[in-house]
């Protein structure tokens, strides 16, 4: 199953997915796609992780997240917004190449059994 939660900056939508996460699983994983940019947003990443206790398993994966045996998990991938600029930043901005590289790890990570709870900015939101 696939769920899609899209917000605007700092409007809740990781508590909330993470509320959902909990009420599917006991023990459910945490994918976390950000680089740290800067200093602000590097707080950020740390309160978001203060946010969870001893229940999740949290990954850090910037790019290939097909990598990591999600079967019978739920998963929280927060945030795809951030997850796709790193895809156009090391594609020198190339939007063709980032997208087609994005797709086909996706493809590859829906084929997992798995309940993904993706977290998305709305466009034009931060």
């Amino acid at each position: 199953m696939i769920y899609f939660i899209t917000g605007g900056q700092r409007s809740g939508k990781s508590s909330y997915g993470q509320k959902m996460a909990l009420e599917l699983s006991d023990n459910p994983v945490y994918l976390a796609t950000s680089r740290f940019w800067d200093e602000d947003h590097k707080a950020r990443i740390e309160r978001h992780k203060s946010d969870r206790d001893e229940r999740w398993t949290t990954i850090e994966e910037e790019k290939v997240l097909s990598v990591h045996d999600f079967t019978n998990s739920t998963v929280v991938i927060d945030c795809v917004t951030l997850w796709m600029t790193n895809f156009f930043m090391d594609s020198n901005n190339d939007v063709d190449l980032s997208l087609k590289e994005a797709k086909t790890e996706l493809t590859k990570l829906f084929r997992q059994d798995a309940n993904f709870i993706i977290i998305s900015n709305e466009l034009g939101m931060g």
